[in-house]
Formats: structure tokens, sequence, C-alpha cells
């Protein structure tokens, strides 16, 4: 193995911070470019209903709670997606489940609807209607 240099360290780094400033600036405007097409994507979809009502549904998914929506078309957790996110949920999808996931939340000497209660107090305290189902595997 050859060593390099301090001038080409020096380079070599120069060159990489550069291309990491270079990158920094694409993710950013390619975050504004998101932004602006999911505010195109909210003002166009006319199945939700502008109101404060939620239909999801609970369920149980290994030591998580996983929060779906019950409808795919009206009432969705994306009204509450800021909120679910201030509870330190994350968006999980996979083949057969989707939602939002509050990993390591589901305490087994508890019931789903005694885990579910800390998430359903922050939704009503912030104004949200809910209907709920909790969904038992």
């Amino acid at each position: 193995m050859s060593q390099m240099s301090v001038e080409e360290l020096t380079t070599a780094y120069e060159k990489q911070s550069v291309e990491i400033v270079e990158l920094r600036s694409d993710v950013e405007e390619l975050k504004l470019k998101i932004e602006s097409l999911l505010k195109i994507e909210n003002s166009n979809n006319k199945t939700l209903p502008e109101n404060n009502e939620l239909s999801i549904v609970f369920k149980k998914y290994k030591k998580s709670i996983l929060v779906k929506n019950m409808y795919s078309d009206k009432n969705t957790t994306l009204k509450c997606k800021k909120e679910l996110k201030d509870l330190e949920a994350k968006w999980f999808k996979t083949e057969q489940e989707m939602g939002w996931l509050f990993v390591g939340k589901f305490e087994e000497d508890k019931s789903l609807e005694e885990n579910s209660n800390f998430i359903l107090e922050s939704l009503k305290k912030k104004g949200f209607e809910m209907e709920v189902i909790y969904e038992r595997t």
C-alpha cells in the first residue's frame, strides 16, 4: 500500500468537501421540489374531507403499535401526520402492512387499548375526532 503525501491528502480532502457542499445543495433543492409537489397533490386531492375526523385502526406489530387508515379515501392519517411524528411515530410500509409505527411502544402486560391510549389522548387534545378499531392478530 503506497502512502499519500500531505499535499495529495489535502487536495483529496478539499475535493470531497466541495462535493459534499454540492450534494447538500442538491438535497435541499430536491426537498423544496418534493414539498412543492406535495402541496400541489394535497390541493388536488378532493377525496380528503376538510375536517378533523380520523378513522384509524390500531394493531400490535411485534413489540410496536401500528396506526393504519381505516379507509383509503377519507379521514386518513395524513391530517395528523405532524402530530404522529411529534409522538415519535415512523412511517412504515411492507407488502402486508402500511401505517405509522410506534417502535417498541407495545408493553406486553397491557392490552392494545391501554397501549394505544397515549396516542388517542394526544390526538384528542389536538382537536381530532376519531373512529377507532382495534385489530387483533
